[in-house]
């Protein structure tokens, strides 16, 4: 019996990897700020200046501007929207266009239930994207029902690592969100060592 070599698959390029980085960092860290900042109970807006309102949306934006590079007819992105019923991608663009036209009018309107829309779409968007390598039916060991939660935890330690660099100094943070962020790490962590098992 003789055994088929294994041979190394490109499932998507870099486009793709990039909108999934920065897609993921992107709604983490909006999630984070919005987390920290209900807590505190900020109606001021003291604990997220107003040009971190953009950089959630702005890097979503990118990750998606990232993706036309690798679709090659970007005019024909709206096709996406057609198969809202079945495609987890599709889903992905509706998410995600969603949460940069909500938190964008967030910034230009600051209200709870924008910024509240703003979150539920971001959590919309961090799930599809997890759906999107758990139906991946070619790649059996991202076919688990753990990936979407891995996909939400590691939004967030991305998100809390992006909050520490945009901080003037993670002292001014304060403790309650280097606690928080702290558990997101150890969260996303606990994840991963479960999905290694």
């Amino acid at each position: 019996m003789e055994l088929i070599q294994p041979i190394r698959h490109k499932v998507w390029g870099w486009p793709a990897i990039v909108n999934f980085i920065l897609g993921g960092m992107a709604t983490g860290f909006y999630l984070v700020s919005f987390l920290i900042k209900n807590l505190r109970g900020d109606n001021l807006n003291m604990f997220q200046p107003i040009e971190h309102k953009l950089l959630a949306p702005l890097l979503v934006s990118l990750g998606f501007l990232t993706l036309t590079i690798e679709a090659g007819r970007p005019l024909r992105a709206y096709y996406l929207l057609h198969n809202l019923r079945r495609s987890w991608m599709s889903r992905e663009i509706m998410a995600g266009t969603m949460f940069v036209l909500l938190a964008v009018l967030d910034w230009f309107f600051p209200h709870l239930i924008f910024e509240s829309l703003a979150a539920a779409a971001a959590i919309g968007l961090i799930i599809s994207h997890g759906f999107i390598f758990n139906r991946a039916k070619a790649v059996t060991s991202w076919n688990v029902p753990i990936i979407p939660i891995h996909f939400l935890t590691s939004s967030l330690a991305m998100g809390f690592g992006l909050l520490l660099l945009a901080a003037p100094g993670s002292l001014t943070l304060g403790l309650d969100a280097l606690v928080i962020g702290i558990i997101c790490v150890v969260l996303n962590l606990m994840i991963w060592i479960g999905y290694l098992r």
